[in-house]
């Protein structure tokens, strides 16, 4: 993995810093199975945004011990000396993590938004309308609803620069995981397809993962590219079978072949939600035995899993 620096000021708006936890992260109580809590690359990116002496933090790592004195350094460094608002990106922990303690540390109620979710209890907070602004000393970031990575996930676009800060999304190096493909796919082609509006496209992207990407309008090409092409191998990999069902398990290492195992837990949990989408599109048959999988003669891609 390229190396990401502890902080950076990335522009004359932007101040990225780690959240110290790289690798794994804890599940939260209220998740059996939360896929991202495998892999974190080198942490997750938080984001102090603008220019002034009240600025807004988007995203709060997971609330590490440590990253609270590292976030207030960075902040003196910056010249800033309190949040007008903590933006969230989506309820995974190693994104909300964070919250109380910032708010405790800071003395006041600083005002948290996030995209309403029901099962997020941990914190209070406000909702986030798609097309929402948030304004702070010198920036302005602007709201965009990208659910797929999970059904929550808000994308923010700072005008002043057109860029865009992807949450998990889209990531600094590798791909992403989803909860619901088709979604995913809607909103990275929603993004792309915003270029008119911001003349030509996005300049750079502020991944929640990973480096800063500057090629911003490439990136989300391929990972359109990305997801199509993985879908075709899971096609190819059911016509090799020959009418012999095989497992998700099964597909997942033909596709993908041999991964470290957490790499390995995503990338099969993806090729699930690949036969959701395939399922939920009519090209696909619940068969006898629980999650397999075969290639119908007539009707395509046919597939049978269970719960």
């Amino acid at each position: 993995m390229p190396h990401v620096a502890p902080s950076a000021i990335e522009s004359d708006l932007v101040v990225r810093m780690l959240a110290l936890n790289p690798g794994m992260v804890r599940a939260r109580e209220s998740r059996v199975y939360e896929p991202n809590n495998q892999h974190t690359l080198q942490g997750t990116n938080c984001y102090l945004v603008g220019n002034g002496a009240r600025r807004i933090l988007i995203d709060t790592g997971e609330g590490k011990a440590g990253f609270v004195p590292h976030l207030l350094d960075v902040m003196r460094q910056a010249g800033c000396e309190m949040l007008d608002a903590i933006l969230l990106t989506h309820w995974h922990a190693d994104h909300v993590g964070g919250v109380n303690d910032i708010r405790k540390a800071l003395g006041g109620n600083i005002p948290v938004f996030k995209k309403y979710d029901p099962t997020v209890q941990d914190f209070d907070y406000s909702g986030i309308e798609d097309g929402q602004l948030f304004r702070t000393t010198g920036a302005t970031l602007e709201a965009v609803s990208t659910p797929g990575h999970t059904v929550d996930h808000v994308a923010f676009v700072l005008r002043e620069e057109k860029a865009l800060f992807t949450g998990d999304m889209i990531l600094g190096c590798g791909t992403a995981i989803f909860d619901d493909f088709a979604s995913y796919m809607d909103s990275l082609r929603r993004v792309r397809d915003m270029s008119p509006k911001y003349e030509g496209g996005f300049t750079r992207l502020y991944c929640g993962h990973g480096p800063v990407v500057e090629a911003a309008q490439e990136k989300i090409e391929y990972y359109i590219k990305h997801r199509q092409e993985r879908e075709a191998q899971i096609m190819n990999a059911l016509t090799a079978a020959k009418g012999r069902t095989l497992s998700a398990f099964q597909i997942t290492v033909r596709v993908y072949g041999v991964l470290p195992l957490p790499i390995f837990v995503s990338a099969h949990y993806n090729v699930l939600h690949h036969l959701s989408k395939l399922t939920r599109e009519g090209r696909a048959v619940l068969g006898w035995v629980p999650c397999s999988f075969y290639l119908g003669p007539e009707r395509g891609l046919n597939v049978g899993c269970t719960d």
